[in-house]
């Protein structure tokens, strides 16, 4: 019977797989009510986007939009990605169980959370670059489309990441007879230098009151490398893995850490049902949940993201353990760097599973779960083989032959004790589970007695800040190290290089020398002594470094990748493509070196092998390999052309274009450019390189007639172009320009005297807004400020200028600029609140709580400024009415205060979370002053007794509560917490009549209400 039975399973397995159809990919638009972004600011922004730009535009009104949608289906799951919108996978559907295992927004919703504005929830997004949402994550990007032999499909997204000119690319891919699908990426470092590592996937899932967060682990880790426990909060007295208990504080951000098992997801237990994401451990070692607060301060950002599809909770996977903010360095969780020409890879599985009862291990066959003496298996493959389950002794304690097919689960009963399961491996065919979970031992904390300032600590913490691209911060702490030890090495290369970025090859080279002086076999030291020397023409100097740097296993792919360049442009082919074959052998996907063993072989005729494959395996949306063939007549120009459907086009040809120049391949880089959008810099480019040509005068004159709008040029290679160009017209165009591309290397100095030299007459405002910020004479800014609005289109130079005017103290001057705006416009609430800001500092109170009113406030995140005028307003409306001894009105506008209007933008904490020393302080003033001193002192004492912030603005308000309850000694210890946090003396003068006081002084409240609202009009430069 048993034997007739296992030949039934295994003929049902086979019509199975013979019946098993190969999977699907269509393209295809689909139509979503969307909330669409737009008004891309003009004015280049150098704090941390350059050279992108934001978009400031968003709405609360609807329209009908159509999406390009590109579906991917078998007959067990479909996804759908998003080309449009950063290439996201927006949706992914169980067709067994008829549910969405990733989070489906039924609208396409954006709002201002990302780097440059505008992004969406749901599905998965991919972040590479830097600390947050890409840049890309809204925007088109390429695609490509393809149909595996195999019966699978892929749709393969990609793009150049500007802010570190690394490019990505992501095979999202579905198998004909698999319950999952797989997100392949790869990571390329096209440049010779170390770049910022920061590479997140960031999934969604729908969260409900059943909500498991399925996350192995004993601890987790903050952005700033703070240690807390997983999943109980002992403090909280909350097991944060179950979502409904995440109601208390605010939003939750938890980095799981110190599990040897690779997996995470969610597991909705009354549906019996979830979703895993799981990789290979030594691919992805960050697991991250992000759950906005469950109060209404989270559940707001639910109508402001979607129209119905419910509240949703993020999973993330990273390549490092943490998305560290800068003072995660102080911790054992550091930063690295992408190393030069690296390329980087890895899978990641995502998949639903259901029948379980829950987890206990997953991996890419699917999830197992024990439960007393069940065992439950949910495939996600056809398998039919022996289920053992064996102790660590390899003593088989359970076997049974199955044949499983995808997503469908099933139970086991296997007699099996607790004690046995404890140490139990389940394994079947190739695949492994375990039942424990042995907790890792990394360290989480730093050595108490680590030195932070010395010499070693202040290196660390530099390297850190340029690995997050904090460039600025990192050389001046970089110099504090120099400072305690001059000969430092480690120190003494991360300044070369630093300095390098900024184009400053000489001193770069210089300091490397220095650091060779100290250590001759210095790897790092080598290579960046003859990064430096081939920017400065020595090049007899730079195979020197490479020879040496080529000695370490660090730098010896990229030391042999620059030995190759430097005899490519000698046209040495023979010796180029022998240290390009070096390069490879220690990365074989070095993508500069196998498209330099790919050109050496056309240009000399050689049969080309395998460069092609490895290219392609390497980044498959490489455009370097399309170019050739059109080159060579072997491709077409639409191969070319089509492919490049990213939001900057011209960028794509324009990075290829420089590297077929730098390497004197003048005639390839000219087709390039040719062949792109006729955009200003590909005009200048044009112009610089047919130089000796009359074609280079009639380039030049169409650059500069070209539209200088978002112009934002970034790379080093421009500088001689723009050099070049100033030389050749009156134009004040190309040292403005320059002046750019030296700002966006931090090199602020060069960028002012560039800019100062311009005395034209220019009508382009953003050209005003940039010297403003680089001139440090107030009057200098107030000048440039005045003309950018002057000849300025738009909202943002009124805009600018009323903030300067308001930092200024100049408060009618600010009104004059901003009220026929907003008067004209009155839905623009990102001027209205500096409008509603402007008529407090002009003391219309009343017409600015009207105003506020009618304003619906589209916040962006962690954004409260709505919500804080609006107390601020009503609070002093309150001490206005005490002033004419208006009781029940001063206390009406105190209970309007306490209120959180949603048209605001910001939700409302939870109550333990809020600040009410505001309003308990102005109705003890109020009650004090009707003579109901009882009431007044119980309100007193509320405040007295407060835990909030002793450095704020609004703990002078606890110090006179103290004060006024004759706590003397504590009123004094608050104050000196306060005072110890202020940087002006003259502030702290002032903020000692609180202490000082003994009696209410209304004035002295209207100053303190003045001074809090005033603290949002900063310098803006």
């Amino acid at each position: 019977m048993k034997k007739g039975y296992c030949c039934m399973m295994a003929l049902l397995l086979y019509w199975g797989l013979a019946a098993q159809k190969n999977a699907t990919i269509t393209e295809l638009k689909k139509s979503y009510i969307t909330y669409p972004f737009s008004d891309p600011d003009p004015v280049p922004s150098f704090e941390r986007i350059y050279p992108y730009f934001r978009f400031d535009g968003f709405t609360a009104t609807p329209v009908q939009k159509e999406w390009k949608v590109v579906q991917l289906e078998n007959d067990f799951i479909r996804v759908e990605v998003f080309p449009q919108i950063g290439g996201k996978v927006w949706s992914a559907y169980d067709k067994i169980h008829k549910r969405y295992f990733l989070y489906n927004n039924n609208v396409v919703k954006f709002r201002d959370i990302a780097m440059r504005g505008p992004w969406t929830s749901g599905g998965i997004e991919f972040n590479y670059g830097i600390i947050g949402h890409t840049p890309n994550t809204a925007t088109p990007v390429d695609y490509k489309l393809i149909t595996g032999v195999d019966g699978s499909v892929s749709c393969i997204i990609g793009c150049l990441e500007m802010l570190t000119r690394t490019r990505w690319n992501v095979e999202v891919k579905l198998e004909k007879d698999k319950g999952y699908f797989t997100t392949h990426s790869s990571w390329v470092n096209a440049t010779a230098t170390g770049e910022p590592y920061y590479q997140w996937s960031n999934s969604a899932v729908s969260a409900k009151s059943d909500l498991q967060l399925v996350y192995p682990g004993a601890a987790a880790i903050g952005h700033s490398g703070e240690v807390v426990q997983w999943p109980y909060d002992s403090v909280a007295r909350k097991n944060v893995s179950q979502w409904k208990e995440n109601n208390y504080e605010g939003s939750k951000s938890f980095h799981v850490i110190n599990s040897g098992k690779p997996y995470f997801g969610a597991y909705w237990k009354d549906a019996d049902f979830g979703m895993l994401h799981y990789t290979a451990s030594d691919e992805k070692l960050g697991r991250k949940m992000f759950s906005w607060a469950l109060s209404d301060q989270g559940d707001i950002w639910k109508e402001l993201l979607t129209d119905s599809s419910g509240q949703y909770v993020e999973m993330q996977s990273g390549r490092l353990f943490n998305q560290n903010a800068a003072p995660s360095s102080q911790t054992p969780f550091k930063q690295t760097q992408f190393i030069p020409y690296g390329t980087d890879q890895w899978t990641e599985y995502w998949y639903p599973f259901a029948g379980t009862g829950g987890v206990t291990d997953a991996n890419a066959a699917g999830v197992i779960s024990v439960n007393a003496a069940a065992l439950s298996i949910a495939p996600l493959i056809f398998i039919k083989d022996t289920l053992y389950v064996r102790d660590q002794k390899g003593s088989i304690l359970y076997a049974q032959r199955v044949a499983l097919q995808p997503l469908q689960a099933k139970k086991f009963k296997t007699g099996l004790l607790p004690e046995q399961w404890k140490e139990a491996v389940i394994s079947l065919g190739a695949y492994r589970w375990s039942v424990d979970d042995k907790i890792l031992q990394r360290p989480l904390k730093a050595p108490a007695d680590f030195d932070r300032e010395s010499a070693y600590g202040l290196y660390l913490f530099a390297r850190d800040l340029a690995g997050m691209k904090n460039y600025s911060e990192a050389e001046l702490k970089v110099r504090q190290s120099l400072v305690q030890n001059n000969n430092y090495v480690p120190a003494l290369t991360l300044l070369s290089h630093l300095l390098y970025n900024r184009m400053q090859y000489d001193s770069a080279f210089y300091l490397a020398k220095h650091a060779l002086a100290v250590d001759t076999y210095d790897g790092a030291a080598n290579y960046y002594y003859a990064l430096a020397a081939v920017k400065t023409n020595r090049i007899n100097d730079a195979m020197d470094g490479f020879d040496v740097a080529a000695l370490t296993t660090e730098f010896r792919s990229p030391a042999y990748t620059g030995m190759s360049r430097i005899c490519f442009i000698q046209k040495d082919y023979t010796r180029s493509l022998q240290y390009a074959q070096k390069a490879l052998l220690n990365n074989q996907l070095n993508i500069e070196a196998l498209q330099l063993q790919y050109l050496i072989k056309r240009i000399t005729g050689k049969e080309k092998g395998t460069e092609e494959k490895r290219i392609i395996e390497a980044e498959p949306l490489n455009r370097f390999l399309l170019f050739e063939k059109f080159f060579s007549g072997a491709g077409n120009e639409k191969a070319l052309t089509g492919s490049i459907q990213n939001e900057f086009p011209y960028q794509t040809y324009l990075e290829l274009a420089i590297w077929y120049y730098e390497l004197g391949r003048f005639q390839e880089a000219e087709k390039l450019l040719l062949l792109a959008p006729k955009q200003k810099e590909v005009l200048y480019w044009l112009a610089y390189m047919n130089r000796a040509q009359a074609s280079g005068a009639s380039y030049l004159q169409q650059a500069i007639a070209a539209d200088l709008n978002f112009v934002f040029p970034f790379r080093e290679e421009s500088m001689p172009v723009f050099d070049w160009a100033r030389t050749q017209t009156k134009s004040w165009e190309p040292a403005y320009l320059l002046a750019l591309l030296q700002l966006g290397r931090n090199n602020r100095h060069e960028a002012w005297t560039l800019l100062n030299g311009i005395n034209d007459a220019v009508t382009f405002a953003p050209f005003y807004m940039v010297r403003a910020a680089l001139n440090e004479d107030t009057a200098l800014q107030r000048r440039d400020l005045e003309r950018a609005e002057a000849v300025g289109k738009g909202w943002r130079y009124k805009n600018y200028l009323t903030r300067y005017y308001l930092a200024a103290k100049e408060y009618k001057k600010a009104l004059a600029v901003i009220e026929p705006y907003c008067r004209q416009h009155p839905d623009d609430y990102i001027n209205g609140m500096l409008y509603v800001r402007t008529l407090m500092r002009n003391d219309r109170y009343q017409q600015a709580d009207e105003l506020l009113k009618g304003l619906q406030v589209l916040p962006f995140e962690g954004a409260g400024e709505g919500r804080l005028v609006y107390e601020d307003i009503k609070l002093m409306l309150a001490v206005k009415a005490l002033e004419q001894k208006k009781y029940a009105g001063a206390s009406g506008y105190i209970r309007e205060a306490a209120l959180w209007p949603r048209n605001m933008g910001v939700g409302k904490p939870y109550d333990d979370q809020i600040d009410k020393r505001p309003e308990q302080f102005f109705e003890a003033v109020t009650q004090i002053a009707r003579g109901k001193e009882s009431d007044g002192r119980q309100l007193m004492q509320l405040v007295a007794a407060s835990d909030k912030s002793g450095t704020s603005l609004n703990a002078l308000m606890q110090v006179a509560a103290l004060k006024w309850l004759n706590r003397e000694a504590a009123a004094a210890t608050l104050f000196k917490k306060w005072a110890s946090a202020q940087k002006d003396p003259g502030r702290i003068s002032w903020g000692k009549q609180f202490l000082d006081s003994g009696k209410p002084d209304l004035v002295l409240y209207q100053q303190l209400l003045r001074n809090i609202a005033e603290t949002a009009d900063r310098p803006l430069f």
